[in-house]
């Protein structure tokens, strides 16, 4: 964590309005500083690495390189830097995804920007958050509610590599594209690529951009 007299905070979003409001609120805050903004996977991994901020407040859905996929290369290469995920989707699985691509803290942009801060100042003191809108899934789960943990467990045959390969094919990216986002070598991407059709028995793009909707990989508009 970076020595400041300010938290530094770079956001990734895809809608200029949103990072436009958020910067303007922190504006009034005195211990809270945005030193970057970013619209998409890639370009937000760039700036992280060029300004190594305290956190990143990071959308889940963000065109190209997804913020689970973006969360989870901060989490190996840049360890030292927390990230808050954003998000509209109210669900166990995107809350579960979250933490397991590294995320200290779940906030519902829907949410009031009083909860916004107490997590960034929450996280940057080394502690964990989940908006409170959540909180009640996670006691769900402990305390052993069926429909909750069942909901909870949803999960895809496919590993977190593989359904981000599937999704960045979905949107039309090709191997080297696809590679090159994720530090692997195009063959490499070849060979996932040729597992996944042949792990879920699907012979066309067609079919895997069904399979994609049908369990959440990508989601329309």
């Amino acid at each position: 964590m970076n020595i400041s007299t300010k938290i530094r905070i770079v956001i990734i979003d895809d809608h200029s309005l949103f990072r436009s409001g958020l910067k303007s609120l922190f504006e009034t805050e005195s211990d809270i500083e945005v030193i970057g903004e970013a619209d998409n996977g890639a370009n937000g991994l760039a700036l992280i690495r060029q300004t190594s901020p305290d956190i990143v407040l990071l959308d889940i859905g963000i065109p190209g390189i997804s913020g689970l996929e973006v969360c989870r290369q901060i989490t190996q290469q840049l360890a030292t830097i927390k990230v808050i995920m954003l998000t509209m989707h109210q669900t166990p699985s995107h809350l579960r995804k979250a933490f397991s691509a590294g995320a200290q803290g779940f906030i519902l942009k829907q949410g009031g920007i009083e909860e916004l801060l107490l997590a960034i100042r929450a996280i940057y003191a080394g502690k964990k958050y989940i908006c409170s809108d959540m909180a009640g899934t996670v006691m769900d789960k402990f305390a052993g509610n069926s429909e909750s943990s069942q909901e909870s467990e949803v999960s895809s045959d496919l590993t977190d590599r593989e359904a981000e390969i599937v999704r960045l094919v979905c949107q039309g990216w090709d191997n080297q594209q696809i590679g090159d986002a994720l530090y692997i070598s195009p063959a490499t991407v070849k060979t996932h690529r040729a597992r996944i059709m042949h792990k879920l028995d699907i012979h066309s793009n067609t079919d895997l951009l069904k399979y994609a909707l049908k369990t959440g990989i990508i989601e329309l508009e």
